[in-house]
């Protein structure tokens, strides 16, 4: 990176040189100069270092042009003072609008928090506790723009009423508003979007105290019908269109506010940093994330290294089965997929397992796939279950009412239903929160797959079954995984035998080997797809229930060990699968040796 020193930098010429981080920068922090006249550029990339806007200030590291209102206490320009008082706040976006103005007789003083500036709201129970661009908010909230409402600041140590620190619509408390909120009770931070009927809670979550830290916060609404809502780099909320929210009517606000309360008084330890609105009509999701993730980073925030791992197949993929040696991970440890069902997504960080929640199976492989991935590579585990018992790959088999492949006319004609077409928000909402999650740098996106019990019998049983069509089944699967839902890896477990003696296993071993040979021609076609655990079809002689040999660590050596049906396996067998695919899998990618 080169440093290129321009003199006499114009303050108003400064403001507008606004631009992307580059993780190369932090290599030349001890090559900054904070003054006036000095810039780092970097190609077309510029961070502008000027007194006017100084390093520290967040937005320097967002598209600043874009951005039609910006309230910075950190900068000189932004604010106006008598001694530690706080007269007006000064809009330093592109939008140049009347100064903000103490509504009341209260008024906030500056003080430091982290090493900012900042500005602490101490009083006052009115909605409103600055207030202004009156004129400019009217327009915020036409049915043809998208916004971003974004936000910096110290959380709060002490609340005694709902604290509202940014807001940009109208001031009232069921009128057209977007809210950003800690709630009185102490143990909630939501987002809020309000319209003439009232309130719509679209983010509800825990509050995260960092305490003397900088905490950032983003709303994205796109006008109409979509709302998200960040906190600290994670989506909290990821709210797509939904028929209740999208009949709603339009907002049309009529101010900004800072340091709003709904009730009551409140004293926020170190109080508001930065905010800023965008209010761009060609904004969209992905924009807001670039945006919010210049603030995430800007503030000091580390990605974490991450790996979107989903578990797919059916009862063999899930265990649905009784677990003596469960795994449960510590809270931000990993993190697991939830349709919340009422149009919200999250990842939940409180830890989950064999245990937490009973939701998923008790013996699930993909849990301890995922811990070992982890152990391996030090990537946080972004999970989702998607197991279903008895789901074939095969369209329109004997007795089974949904099946894998993509929606097919076969199945259609049968009754059954494609778990792609009934899953397709699930799989699309977590795309988008790895996607959009700023707190995560997604470095693997893997689909381990345990799949084709069900073909195998029914082509034991008499059901068209051919080798041909279920490759092609196969590949069209996995292909609608990779294109529509970003998977990059695919992990095969083949399956193996069914039976609880050799008689069992020799009468059901022709469909097993159908299978295992689809999956072998897939996997070979395949540059994305690996064979990471063959042994499933193991079968001894004499024919013995159980010889599984593991290591000390549980993962497998040989033989195998069935459940008493011939079909489904023990816990240790399942622990053994999950391990040993996810060492072969690292090996054949290349992360381990």
């Amino acid at each position: 990176m080169a440093l290129t020193k321009l003199t006499s930098v114009d303050k108003s010429v400064a403001k507008k040189l606004l631009v992307p981080v580059d993780a190369a920068l932090a290599a030349h922090t001890a090559d900054i100069t904070t003054n006036a006249n000095n810039i780092l550029t970097n190609t077309n990339d510029i961070l502008l270092l000027t007194s006017a806007v100084d390093k520290n200030s967040w937005y320097t590291a967002g598209d600043g042009v874009a951005l039609d209102l910006i309230i910075d206490t950190t900068n000189d320009l932004g604010i106006t003072t008598t001694g530690t008082d706080v007269d007006t706040f000064v809009n330093l976006g592109k939008i140049n609008t009347t100064p903000f103005v103490p509504t009341g007789a209260t008024k906030s003083i500056t003080e430091v928090v982290s090493g900012l500036r900042s500005v602490k709201f101490d009083g006052g129970s009115t909605y409103d506790v600055y207030a202004g661009a009156a004129s400019y908010a009217a327009g915020m909230f036409a049915t043809t723009k998208r916004h971003v409402l974004m936000a910096a600041w110290s959380t709060p140590n002490i609340l005694s009423g709902d604290q509202a620190p940014f807001s940009v619509g109208s001031a009232g408390a069921s009128s057209p508003r977007l809210n950003l909120k800690s709630s009185s009770n102490g143990i909630t931070n939501r987002a809020e979007y309000h319209d003439g009927s009232g309130i719509i809670a679209y983010s509800q979550v825990p509050l995260q105290r960092y305490n003397n830290q900088i905490v950032a916060e983003c709303v994205f609404h796109n006008g109409v019908d979509e709302v998200n809502h960040w906190v600290n780099g994670a989506i909290l909320e990821l709210n797509e269109p939904e028929t209740a929210l999208a009949a709603r009517a339009a907002l049309s606000g009529t101010s900004v506010s800072l340091g709003g309360i709904n009730s009551g008084v409140f004293d926020i330890d170190g109080g508001l940093i930065t905010a800023a609105v965008d209010n761009n009509e060609s904004l969209t999701l992905e924009d807001a994330y670039k945006k919010y993730l210049s603030m995430f980073l800007r503030l000091g925030k580390v990605q974490r290294n991450a790996c979107v791992i989903r578990n797919i197949g059916q009862s063999n993929a899930k265990g649905d089965f009784p677990n003596s040696i469960p795994f449960d991970f510590a809270a931000d440890e990993a993190y697991l997929y939830i349709n919340t069902g009422s149009g919200g997504n999250i990842y939940d960080r409180d830890g989950f397992g064999h245990t937490t929640p009973t939701s998923l199976g008790d013996s699930s492989p993909g849990i301890w796939f995922a811990d070992e991935w982890k152990k391996l590579t030090g990537q946080v585990p972004l999970y989702q279950e998607l197991a279903f018992s008895g789901a074939p790959i095969t369209p329109a088999l004997t007795g089974k009412n949904v099946y894998w492949a993509p929606k097919n006319a076969i199945g259609d004609a049968a009754g059954d239903t494609s778990l792609m077409e009934t899953w397709k928000d699930d799989f699309q909402r977590n795309s988008d929160l790895s996607a959009f999650s700023a707190e995560f740098k997604i470095q693997n996106n893997i689909a381990f797959i345990l799949e084709g019990e069900a073909d195998a019998g029914g082509f034991t049983g008499g059901d068209d079954v051919t080798l041909g069509a279920l490759i092609g089944y196969m590949n069209s699967w996995l292909n609608d995984l990779s294109a529509k839902y970003g998977v990059k890896t695919f992990a095969i477990a083949k399956i193996g035998r069914n039976g609880t003696n050799q008689t069992q296993i020799n009468a059901n071993a022709a469909g097993i080997q159908l299978v295992r040979d689809a999956w072998d021609s897939v996997i070979a076609s395949r540059s994305d797809s690996y064979d990471v655990f063959p042994h499933l079809n193991h079968v001894p002689s004499p024919f013995v229930l159980d010889d599984l040999v593991v290591s000390s660590d549980g993962a497998w050596i040989s033989g195998q060990a069935n459940q008493a049906d011939g079909l489904h396996y023990l816990d240790v067998m399942y622990k053994a699968i999950a391990i040993t695919s996810a060492r072969n899998l690292a090996v054949m990618l290349g992360v381990v040796n």
